[in-house]
């Protein structure tokens, strides 16, 4: 569903459920109120989702002041940003077991906050249990390795990221913790030369299996890549049950 953004009633308005976490983003940091309406209007389960509840929440731990506002059918959200505090420099707890939902990946809230918490008041410490890894979302081994240390880039050092439990699809269960750095202020980047690609890296990972299993995997798909790049590695993870 495309987005239709238009000025009106001083909210900036916006249709569809396929903007929802875009259009919080942008009214959390430009610190415009949004209007979201038409949320799967024309679906027989109509209005937001349970996982997208669980974001609004989590919006409500980072931030102070915000005020969300659902009508009765669930197919319109007005959203007026507050400050960004994440929680004061405190602990952010975070469960998706709490909220009774198994819907997507604990990615689908760390690819939403991760540009949010960066301009917080704080840093950013966050424990989170769930889902590490679905067919649907970034998994958390792609989050931790691709897109945190690109905050380098920026002049954000020491963002960290850590693993402790793996939790697949659909029971989840699984345990990240997370610490961003507070800044004074982002460096600018310019790319304008996308280079070449001169190595591989990749995570091949298993739970509660043979470890056989796993270097079947990971030998079959580095025998793939060979072909393309010879600087090819690919870790391999196999998690007991005490961590999956």
């Amino acid at each position: 569903i495309m987005s239709e953004i238009s000025k009106k009633k001083d909210y900036i308005t916006f249709k569809g459920a396929a903007c929802i976490r875009q259009a919080l983003q942008f009214s959390i940091l430009s610190g415009k109120p949004v209007k979201i309406s038409e949320i799967r209007s024309e679906d027989l389960d109509p209005g937001v989702n349970e996982y997208e509840m669980n974001l609004l929440k989590l919006i409500e731990k980072v931030t102070n002041g915000s005020i969300i506002d659902i009508n009765v059918s669930g197919t319109q959200i007005r959203f007026t940003p507050g400050v960004i505090t994440n929680n004061n420099g405190d602990e952010v707890f975070y469960t998706n077991e709490e909220m009774q939902t198994q819907d997507r990946c604990l990615t689908y809230y760390l690819e939403f906050l991760l540009p949010v918490v960066l301009f917080g008041k704080a840093s950013f410490y966050g424990e989170f249990t769930g889902i590490t890894n679905d067919n649907i979302d970034m998994s958390a081994d792609t989050f931790r390795n691709c897109l945190l240390p690109m905050l380098k880039h920026f002049g954000v050092e020491g963002a960290t990221m850590e693993i402790k439990k793996r939790g697949l699809f659909p029971k989840g269960g699984g345990h990240i913790s997370i610490t961003v750095p507070y800044i004074r202020e982002l460096n600018s980047l310019s790319l304008t030369d996308e280079g070449k690609v001169k190595k591989i890296r990749g995570t091949a990972y298993c739970c509660m299996r043979n470890n056989e299993v796993n270097t079947r995997v990971f030998t079959s798909a580095r025998g793939i890549l060979n072909d393309y790049i010879p600087d090819v590695y690919i870790y391999t993870d196999n998690y007991k049950k005490d961590k999956c």
